[in-house]
C-alpha cells in the first residue's frame, strides 16, 4: 500500500509545465540529453501530481511506475502507460547520450498530450 499524505498537487503541475518549457529550450539549443531528461521529469511530475490529487505520495521510481500502470488500467487509457515508458526511456539518454534532437523532439510531441491529460487530473 502506498503511503497517504496531504500535499499541494498544484506544485507538481507547475513543475511539469516548467520542465516541458525547459525541454523545448534545450531542444532549441541542440541539447538532446537535457531535453530528454526534462521530458522524463515532466512526465514524472505529472504522475506525482495525479497521485497527490488522490492523496498518494510517490517516493521511488518503482512507485511512479506502479502508479502509472495502475492509473492507465483504472482510466482505460493505454497512452498513460506507453508514454510513461517512452518518457522513461529518454531518462537513460542523459548518462548514455545517443539519441538525437529530432528523436527527442518526436518523443516530446508524442508524450506532451498525455502529460496534459495527467495534469487535467490535478486540481
Amino acid at each position: 500500500m502506498m503511503p497517504r499524505f496531504k500535499r499541494d498537487p498544484g506544485k507538481y503541475r507547475r513543475q511539469a509545465i516548467r520542465y516541458i518549457d525547459n525541454a523545448i529550450r534545450s531542444l532549441d539549443a541542440g541539447e538532446a540529453e537535457k531535453a530528454g531528461e526534462f521530458v522524463w521529469g515532466s512526465m514524472a511530475q505529472a504522475i506525482k501530481g495525479a497521485a497527490a490529487a488522490r492523496d498518494i505520495r510517490l517516493v521511488s521510481h518503482n512507485q511512479l511506475t506502479e502508479f502509472a500502470m495502475a492509473l492507465a488500467r483504472d482510466l482505460k487509457d493505454t497512452s498513460i502507460s506507453s508514454h510513461f515508458q517512452l518518457a522513461n526511456s529518454l531518462h537513460s539518454n542523459f548518462y548514455e547520450p545517443e539519441l538525437t534532437v529530432p528523436y527527442v523532439f518526436e518523443c516530446l510531441e508524442q508524450v506532451r498530450p498525455t502529460i496534459g491529460k495527467l495534469l487535467s487530473l490535478v486540481p
